[in-house]
């Protein structure tokens, strides 16, 4: 009960602050402009005649008949046509205000309390809609397992630690977007280790036959020739590590088909080239390239070479193009040497760039983007250009899946420079077109998930303040977060606020607009698995009024209404049910609508506290919780 006496204590003094700032100081100088201010203003009379009780020296000047006491003085400045005239407005409309003992507080001028109370809704409303996002996501990564696989990272936090807690570790959890997300080459790669059984809940026919044509995709050996070679530049290899790596892939070293061959010939050219001389680059320079091509003795040596290196080695057993042997294919390039060192000669610029690279390595410097543009761009080139060069030479088609494989390699060549460069909304691109283009997902609904995702992950990863990273997830939010409690509690009793969008009805529809009450909410929820929930819940106080201009104006000082405690005070008695796994309730029930004040020039008009029955939406936002017993 401590914390309901200090909401309720902060809620009287900052009210008596109002009241005491305005109070008599003595100084006239000082006095005459508050005077002054508050007849013009037509507001608070109970300050006014304290002001006139202390210069007149009169304690029985007050509210109510301040104005005759100074038409029965002597004083001819304030007992003159334009100060009566003042006072006159300044008493007469207010209708109705309380006075005596009970008036220091209930006049007092509340408007930065009221837009404080306001503001807090807001900002906790936008939250609670937040967690929405979150407990979505947390069941979507259970539905579909296939997720889980792309966020690693994330699912490790989002699996420890409960929806309406997730806000704390926005940080933690952004950090983990990005890691997953400049890692998703790797990540898809991931999802050939789908199990179904174990991945997918229990008789959930749909997830396993998702998990098997997953599975099926991840078969496809350009997609994984393609992945495995982003993955190796994102490590941080070289073409011909990456690419020897991909060869002695199981799923590639043991197939013989001729798609698969044409990558082991051109991994064969690839790193038989490799330089030994660190300065010249990784591949030997195109002048020693040209003096091997320009003489048939060095050729044939340097094929004989090649050819006892790798005839013997396991992955290139039985390597064939067509009818052509290891042997053969080395002939054929022997004859036609000439066409196929223009292929070769394009190396050189794979050199260029990994010197320049290898110079702001060492110097500690920044890796400028065209470098690396240049050093990926050639060398996932190189591939298909080799490739197409002997298929070319033989006066053959390339096989289909080689065809895909360059498409493949030519997005991953965009995919590797948006990753050095951090451009996360390129990343989501680049793996959107080689999910869509490897038909990885022909599931529609866990299409639409993946997209879902990996751009909230790319909005998050971009985002570089709070207020950005607060923006991407509103950007997503549907409707949980604490409200979640009231929903799982047999009991709960909080001091709750509420906003949202209500109506009121005395015979007929009386008013309607923005909703933010404040009160004692006492709850049930009606199942351990956190359903439906029923509260009574009693206001204190409504803030709608100020919600509302909040809502339109940034700045509440251009407001028309002048905002007292009374209009405020909303006392009510209402029936509010939560709907299952949201924020989002709906309520009905008997309130006393706030008295409101309105100025504008000269004018004033008072709008009366009115008896009404009361329906809205509204955002459940629990401030802090009395009691709370869970189900067993």
């Amino acid at each position: 009960m401590k914390k309901l006496y200090k909401f309720l204590l902060i809620l009287s003094l900052a009210a008596a602050w109002n009241h005491s700032a305005a109070q008599v100081t003595g100084f006239p100088a000082k006095d005459v402009l508050t005077l002054h201010k508050l007849l013009s203003d037509g507001t608070s009379p109970e300050t006014i005649a304290g002001i006139l009780a202390y210069y007149y020296n009169d304690p029985t000047i007050n509210a109510s008949n301040y104005k005759s006491k100074v038409q029965a003085s002597s004083n001819i400045f304030l007992n003159n046509p334009i100060v009566l005239n003042k006072m006159a407005n300044g008493v007469g409309p207010v209708l109705g205000t309380p006075t005596a003992a009970g008036s220091a507080i209930l006049g007092a001028n509340v408007t930065n309390y009221a837009d404080g109370i306001a503001k807090f809704l807001i900002s906790r409303g936008k939250k609670e809609l937040s967690m929405a996002f979150f407990e979505t996501m947390k069941k979507d990564l259970k539905k579909f397992p296939e997720v889980r696989y792309l966020f690693p990272r994330t699912v490790e936090i989002i699996d420890n630690i409960e929806s309406h807690n997730i806000m704390t570790l926005l940080q933690e959890l952004r950090d983990a977007f990005t890691k997953d997300i400049v890692n998703e080459a790797q990540n898809i790669l991931s999802l050939s280790e789908m199990d179904a059984v174990k991945d997918c809940p229990n008789s959930d026919t749909d997830c396993q036959k998702r998990a098997a044509a997953i599975k099926t995709a991840l078969q496809s050996k350009p997609l994984v020739v393609a992945l495995n070679l982003i993955q190796n530049f994102v490590e941080g290899n070289t073409i011909i590590t990456g690419f020897d790596k991909v060869i002695n892939d199981p799923l590639i070293c043991t197939a013989t088909d001729e798609y698969t061959n044409y990558l082991k010939l051109t991994n064969i050219l690839l790193s038989s080239l490799r330089t030994e001389k660190e300065g010249e680059g990784i591949f030997i320079t195109e002048n020693t390239l040209r003096t091997i091509f320009s003489s048939s003795e060095i050729l044939n040596l340097y094929f004989g070479l090649v050819y006892q290196q790798y005839s013997k080695h396991p992955c290139y057993l039985n390597l064939k193009i067509g009818t052509a042997d290891l042997a053969t294919i080395f002939t054929n390039i022997l004859t036609n040497h000439q066409k196929f060192l223009g292929t070769l000669s394009s190396l050189d610029n794979i050199n260029v760039a990994y010197k320049a690279l290898r110079v702001k390595i060492t110097a500690g410097e920044k890796i400028e983007t065209t470098y690396y543009a240049s050093f990926v761009t050639t060398s996932l080139g190189a591939i298909g250009n080799i490739a197409e060069s002997y298929a070319k030479v033989m006066n053959v088609t390339l096989p289909a899946d080689l065809t895909l494989t360059i498409k493949n390699l030519e997005t991953g060549r965009g995919l590797c420079i948006d990753i050095q460069q951090r451009n996360y909304p390129g990343i989501f691109n680049g793996c959107i077109k080689l999910i869509n283009d490897n038909k990885i997902f022909v599931d529609q609904k866990a299409k639409e998930k993946t997209v879902k995702y990996l751009s909230f992950a790319a909005n998050l990863a971009s985002a570089t303040t709070s207020d950005e990273v607060e923006n991407v997830i509103e950007s997503v939010a549907l409707p949980p977060g604490s409200y979640s409690v009231k929903q799982k509690s047999s009991w709960n009793i909080a001091l709750n606020g509420y906003i949202g969008y209500a109506a009121d009805f005395n015979g007929g529809l009386y008013a309607h607009g923005f909703y933010a009450p404040v009160g004692l909410a006492f709850s049930k929820g009606l199942s351990s698995k956190g359903q439906w929930a029923i509260t009574i819940f009693s206001s204190i106080i409504d803030v709608g009024g100020i919600v509302s201009y909040r809502l339109k104006d940034s700045e509440t000082e251009s407001l028309k209404q002048e905002v007292r405690l009374e209009s405020i005070i909303s006392p009510s008695a209402q029936l509010v049910i939560g709907i299952p796994k949201t924020p989002i309730a709906v309520s009905a029930g008997w309130r006393m609508s706030p008295k409101l004040f309105y100025s504008g020039g000269d004018t004033f008009e008072s709008v009366p506290a009115k008896s009404v029955f009361n329906i809205g939406v509204l955002i459940d936002i629990p401030i802090f919780t009395f009691f709370n017993r869970t189900y067993n």
